[in-house]
């Protein structure tokens, strides 16, 4: 009643924002357009954007907390496995509570060991750093990327399906097989994409993320350089 006082509005759609498990703030849309009615679409549209808006304070509340928490990979400068289990834990609830999807990418350098003994550990920490930096464009402005492994990353994307995902995952398999990693342009990498989703593909954090885990092995076993969604 006190809003609608002070800022004229007869109609009002209200969600609230939160962030580790805290309301943080409100979203909230009004008119004073008399025998006004927001419809169904209306309202999903406005929680799409409250959705959004509680991702970007949490990753805000994360990122302030990261100055002071070892969540980095020394090498690729991403955050690290604990990191980005964590995250897609939360986002999976998140998604849950929301009703919305929440899919997760995981993608693992080809022959990295091979390229390793051929170029040197220094030469193939410059690739993987490079390989970062593309997953990292990719990703968007709310998307988590993370080594979990040497050579092996994983993206949380909240409010992103699967068909999407696998969109960008196959994004990163071309800009990965364009990669200039040294300077006679001679060495190439390739990857492998694996591609789950919430609740598609399970409720359960762990189960998501073993699922592109099979999915990326799938790929290996057929030959490598590919994208498969969890379930083909």
């Amino acid at each position: 009643k006190t809003f609608k006082s002070e800022y004229k509005c007869d109609n009002i759609v209200a969600f609230p924002l939160r962030a580790a498990k805290n309301t943080k703030a409100m979203f909230v849309v009004g008119n004073s357009i008399k025998n006004f009615t927001y419809t169904s679409d209306d309202i999903d549209t406005i929680k799409v954007f409250a959705e959004q808006i509680s991702i970007a304070i949490e990753n805000d509340t994360l990122m302030k907390k990261s100055e002071t928490l070892e969540i980095k990979d020394d090498v690729s400068g991403l955050f690290n496995r604990s990191y980005i289990v964590s995250r897609l834990r939360e986002e999976v609830q998140r998604s849950i509570v929301s009703q919305r999807p929440c899919s997760f990418i995981i993608a693992d350098i080809d022959d990295l060991e091979q390229y390793e003994r051929k170029n040197g550990r220094p030469q193939a920490e410059v690739a993987i750093k490079r390989v970062a930096k593309l997953l990292t464009d990719l990703a968007g402005p709310i998307g988590k990327v993370g080594n979990v492994e040497d050579g092996i990353f994983a993206l949380v994307m909240p409010e992103t399906n699967k068909k999407t995902s696998l969109a960008v995952a196959e994004k990163i398999r071309e800009g990965v097989e364009k990669l200039v990693l040294s300077e006679n342009n001679a060495d190439r990498f390739t990857v492998s994409c694996g591609v789950s989703e919430n609740p598609l593909d399970g409720a359960d954090p762990d189960e998501i993320f073993d699922k592109a885990t099979s999915a990326v092995l799938k790929a290996k076993k057929e030959g490598k350089n590919k994208v498969i969604g969890a379930g083909v």
